[in-house]
């Protein structure tokens, strides 16, 4: 980073500081990820179609609420709530919280520990596949193609376990 990059940098941090307090208040994580963001951006910025504090207060409240659901996933995830979102359609208005968490052991135990790292990772966590595939050194596509073929192994599983829903999810293929 220029120098010059630097004092843009440094200008916009109490606006930076002001707008992720008014979207995500206390939460240092999403303070960092914004700075990080807006320093990043400096290069992008083009003058003639947004002053640099606007565009920098653009950039900051993105990464912030990109954050913030970050961390509603991730508290969701922690919290046990996103068991239904991982079942997908095997579990219904009436499948109480053990058969869900029964249903998902069936559904796992099948699947190798990367793939298993890698569903649960995107499906509850709300990482890109980019960010899962950096985590085992790999590139998005290929943590895509590996969820792919997961819940594609998944499905199966629950099939023959006979724990297939009302409305079974098609293979893709």
């Amino acid at each position: 980073m220029t120098p010059e990059e630097q004092a843009r940098a440094v200008s916009v941090l109490g606006l930076v500081d002001y707008v992720v307090w008014r979207c995500r208040p206390g939460d240092d994580d999403a303070r960092s990820e914004a700075y990080l963001r807006v320093c990043r951006s400096i290069r992008r910025h083009n003058p003639r179609l947004a002053a640099w504090p606007t565009y920098a207060a653009v950039v900051a409240r993105s990464a912030a609420m990109t954050a913030a659901s970050r961390a509603a996933r991730r508290r969701r995830l922690l919290n046990g709530d996103c068991l239904e979102t991982v079942a997908g359609g095997h579990a219904g208005p009436r499948t109480n919280r053990e058969d869900v968490r029964r249903i998902l052991d069936v559904a796992l135990r099948t699947l190798r520990t990367r793939t298993r790292t890698l569903l649960v990772l995107h499906v509850a966590g709300g990482f890109t596949f980019r960010e899962c595939g950096r985590i085992y050194g790999i590139s998005g596509e290929r943590a895509r193609q590996i969820c792919d073929d997961g819940l594609r192994r998944a499905r199966r599983a629950l099939a023959e376990a006979g724990l297939a829903a009302d409305n079974p999810l098609e293979d893709d293929r």
